[in-house]
C-alpha cells in the first residue's frame, strides 16, 4: 500500500482469508474454514477515506469507505466480537 514516502499510522494483523472454493456447488458461509493466511492492514488514505487492505497468497485487494461507512463496519465488528465472546462462554 504505497503512500508515496508518507507513513500512515495503520493497523496490521495477520488474519484468515475466507477463499470461496472453486467448485460452485460448494456452498460457502461465515463459519467455513480456510487455511490460508493473509495480512489485514486498516489506516487512512491520502483522500481522506479509511482503507481495509487484504493481501495474501498472491492476492492484494484494497478496500476504501467512508469514515461515516467505516464507523459502521466497526460497530459491526463489536456487535459480533460481543455475540462470539457471549458463545465462548
Amino acid at each position: 500500500m504505497p503512500q508515496h514516502g508518507r507513513k500512515i499510522a495503520c493497523l496490521s494483523t495477520r488474519a484468515a482469508l475466507a477463499i470461496s472454493p472453486t467448485k460452485p456447488e460448494a456452498h460457502m458461509g461465515i463459519d467455513t474454514e480456510r487455511d490460508i493466511e493473509a495480512n489485514l492492514q486498516i489506516g487512512p488514505t491520502d483522500k481522506g477515506m479509511v482503507r481495509l487492505f487484504v493481501e495474501g497468497d498472491g492476492v492484494e485487494i484494497p478496500m476504501d469507505f467512508t469514515p461515516d461507512e467505516a464507523r459502521e463496519i466497526a460497530e459491526e465488528i463489536i456487535a459480533a466480537a460481543s455475540r462470539a465472546g457471549k458463545k465462548g462462554r
